[in-house]
């Protein structure tokens, strides 16, 4: 029971596709929520022939970098699920995020004169854990799948045509990247 109860609490979503995409995300839950990049291990993002967006299915040792998604509505988590369809399925998963964290660095010499001191920007990247659900392509047997998935080759062919798609509810061509 408590396991469900923290699931329900959950409201961030691993995205690692079109849903990166601004503006396909904007069509879908009219907002681009607060993200950050992350990745989820043990799983792989295959191409799908004739489509512009990919699939993720379990592959021990593989890893897929995308973004996470924090602080969703009910009513978001429900216009995704629609979004993605029968054809994925919906998992709660460990991502680890990719946090920056800047520091200054103290003078070098603290004789030196205030003029000469020597200041410098350290960036550290800290990965942090976070639970966030996942859409796993429902059919681990599919033929279509192929590959690797190329997000800026696809953002090259047009995920503002699919969002223009979307919010006039047109049928998406056919495309594949």
């Amino acid at each position: 029971m408590a396991g469900a109860a923290a699931a329900a609490a959950v409201r961030n979503v691993f995205v690692y596709g079109s849903l990166m995409a601004p503006e396909v995300l904007a069509a879908i839950i009219h907002r681009v929520p607060p993200q950050a990049t992350a990745v989820v291990a043990n799983f792989h993002r295959y191409s799908i022939r004739n489509r512009l967006y990919p699939a993720v299915l379990p592959l021990a040792g593989g890893n897929v970098t995308g973004k996470v998604l924090f602080d969703l509505t009910h009513e978001e988590l429900k216009l995704l699920d629609e979004f993605e369809d029968f054809e994925y399925t919906r998992h709660l998963v460990e991502t680890t995020v990719q946090a920056r964290s800047a520091h200054k660095l103290p003078s070098v010499n603290r004789l030196e004169s205030e003029r000469d001191k020597v200041t410098d920007d350290l960036n550290i990247s800290i990965a942090v854990p976070v639970q966030a659900y996942l859409y796993v392509w429902a059919d681990a047997e599919d033929k279509s799948l192929y590959g690797d998935w190329d997000y800026e080759i696809c953002s090259w062919i047009g995920f503002a045509g699919v969002a223009f798609c979307l919010k006039s509810r047109t049928v998406l061509p056919s495309l594949s990247c």
